[in-house]
């Protein structure tokens, strides 16, 4: 496993973030424009540092572009996936299944599918929030 460089990706700065492509700023956008709070590149470690006999193991770690907290969600814009992505990803959600955290990964490949799930996500909250105001 390389851990190859990200294909067709431009690192720009808006608002004194660095973000990694130009979808990943255009995600961030779209978030702050539609009032959905989100943090960051957030931390998840899916495989502890441990020993194994006198070698010392570093952890397996995700720094997804963004995680939802509200929604439980973690979004991670990728036009092309690298060869590691995959290989994380799994061990993560088994971290997730093996801790009992409801957490959904999603990855948009383009700016379409960005406006697509920015559009699911609030239309859903919106009739959540209507249905809960009608039964009080």
């Amino acid at each position: 496993m390389i851990n190859r460089k990200i294909r067709n990706a431009t690192k720009v700065e808006f608002d004194w973030v660095k973000f990694d492509s130009k979808l990943e700023l255009y995600c961030y956008k779209a978030l702050r424009e539609a009032k959905i709070p989100f943090e960051l590149k957030k931390k998840f470690v899916s495989v502890e540092k441990f020993k194994y006999m006198w070698e010392s193991i570093r952890e397996i770690s995700h720094y997804p572009d963004f995680f939802l907290y509200e929604h439980n969600i973690i979004l991670d814009t990728k036009g092309f996936a690298n060869d590691t992505y995959p290989i994380k990803t799994k061990l993560l959600k088994k971290y997730f299944h093996d801790n009992w955290l409801e957490y959904k990964i999603t990855t948009p490949k383009n700016q379409k599918e960005v406006n697509e799930f920015i559009n699911n996500l609030t239309n859903l909250w919106t009739k959540n929030k209507e249905w809960t105001q009608a039964i009080k």
